[in-house]
């Protein structure tokens, strides 16, 4: 007889459908997670305890708590590593099949060493768990998610990156963010997630500003927003040869011709002043003429500098987003747009840009290589690089294939005494939703500015950084952070 299935008692969790049946086989994978992996697939198949996996910035277990069982990551503080977590998945995949789990589990991820949170491992986990295969033994099985972050900076960043990818996606089951791991979850002041009810104190003006950009863009065809495009998104192109320097007031913004590599370049240095529609219209019709010029010919690298810039207005975002979404511009910019930089202060706020772009990408992946930096004439080796997807111009060499996981952990043993790569790689989930590649022009750029604002005021940008998800909510987020002074 199947057992009946658990709940977490809980005023507003829902109630689980009964869990899918368990093979007594196991998991069918065959490669080994490490040298005790032998060990590990007789104990678990025949309900003995599992041996913990090292992973090198974390080390993960399985163990049982009442009523439940609760699959333990407990993150170090050394880098991940794509290796580390490749492992890490192929595990939880290995325990997913469990009979012992058949009933319910806990996935408890501790971040607790850490003084800047795993957002980009648990954003992987996210949507790893929502791939196709797996997603509706996981919505069975996984009662529950239990992220601990200490308390006070790093729980607030970390709460606004889940906010943000929420409103995309709802959480593949229940999530609570607790700065305790014996924390009572049922308490009033434990923030939660539902899966089908994001947390609408954290999100409510991102899901706004997502309303409305997708408004602008399912309107873009029609015939009133076309009888008023040229008031709504004028372009001021410059008359004869495109300066090499150019002021709109709130930013200066340069174009040339590298030599060295190969490719045009146009950079945008913001300044401390607000944003208007007269300096918009000049920048967006300067870009224009520079992405129809000789030196964008064989491609260009764009570098938005954010560290004084004000945040525009929403209907500025909104305006750009208009003007970036036509169809002959964006397959342009797609085209041509090989390197993308993206400037912010050091410190606190380059670790929450890293945070939110990180979230981001991973939901809208990057179409050209992303670079974040604290200083424009820093040297990418040193700075935080997202990778595309996919080549993005003239045929280029296919990369290496992924290894599988097994490959992944032999070359994990063999590699776990040296260092992790500086590089964050960010790759696309079939099963997390892609927004319309037009429907957030300046969206990267702009959660940056807006979740690292100066004081006094949001560094931000309107230029185009294709295809992100829109989320700038307003001028600031101190709504989000009220007890902290950047």
């Amino acid at each position: 007889m199947e057992p009946p299935p658990q709940r977490l008692h809980h005023r507003n969790q829902p109630v689980l459908a009964p869990p899918i049946a368990c093979s007594s086989e196991g998991s069918s994978q065959e490669a080994a997670l490490d040298t005790g992996r032998a060990e590990t697939d007789e104990g678990g198949r025949k309900g003995g305890p599992l041996l913990p996996l090292h992973v090198g910035f974390a080390h993960v277990e399985l163990g049982e708590t009442w009523p439940w069982h609760e699959l333990r990551v407990i993150a170090h503080d050394e880098t991940p590593t794509e290796v580390g977590i490749l492992a890490l998945l192929e595990f939880m995949d290995y325990v997913l099949d469990l009979p012992q789990v058949c009933t319910g589990f806990m996935l408890t991820y501790n971040l607790e060493e850490l003084g800047w949170p795993h957002m980009d491992v648990v954003m992987r986990i996210i949507c790893w768990s929502n791939e196709p295969e797996r997603q509706a033994k996981w919505h069975h099985r996984c009662l529950c998610w239990k992220i601990v972050i200490p308390d006070g900076f790093c729980f607030k960043a970390a709460r606004l990156a889940l906010s943000g990818t929420f409103c995309l996606s709802s959480p593949p089951c229940l999530m609570y963010l607790v700065t305790d791991p014996s924390e009572d979850l049922t308490s009033d002041t434990v923030v939660s997630y539902q899966p089908d009810d994001s947390d609408v104190m954290g999100v409510k003006l991102l899901g706004d500003l997502r309303a409305k950009c997708e408004e602008v863009q399912l309107q873009a065809a029609s015939e009133d927003l076309r009888r008023h495009e040229p008031a709504a998104a004028p372009v001021a192109r410059p008359h004869g040869e495109l300066p090499t320097v150019m002021d709109v007031g709130f930013a200066e913004v340069h174009q040339g011709y590298s030599e060295a590599d190969g490719m045009g370049y146009i950079k945008i240095f913001g300044r401390d002043a607000d944003v208007t529609d007269e300096g918009l219209t000049h920048l967006m019709g300067f870009m224009d003429g520079f992405v129809d010029s000789p030196s964008a010919v064989r491609g260009f690298a764009i570098t938005y500098d954010l560290r004084l810039l004000h945040a525009p207005s929403m209907t500025m975002v909104t305006r750009v987003a208009a003007w970036g979404g036509e169809p002959v511009r964006q397959e342009k910019w797609q085209r041509l747009n090989l390197v993308c930089k993206v400037v912010v202060s050091g410190g606190v706020r380059l670790m929450l840009a890293r945070g939110v772009l990180s979230t981001f990408f991973f939901l809208c992946p990057p179409v050209c290589k992303t670079y974040l930096l604290s200083d424009p004439d820093e040297p990418e080796e040193s700075s935080i690089v997202f990778e595309p997807s996919k080549p993005v111009s003239a045929p280029q060499e296919q990369p290496l294939a992924a290894p599988t996981p097994g490959e992944a952990v032999a070359s994990w043993g063999a590699s776990r005494g040296g260092g992790g790569q500086a590089i964050l790689v960010a790759g696309p989930s079939a099963a997390m939703p892609q927004p319309p590649a037009g429907s957030a022009v300046a969206a990267a750029a702009t959660v940056v500015a807006v979740a690292t604002p100066e004081p006094g005021g949001s560094p931000s940008t309107g230029a185009p950084l294709r295809g992100r998800f829109p989320c700038e909510a307003a001028d600031n987020l101190n709504w989000m952070f009220p007890t902290t002074d950047f």
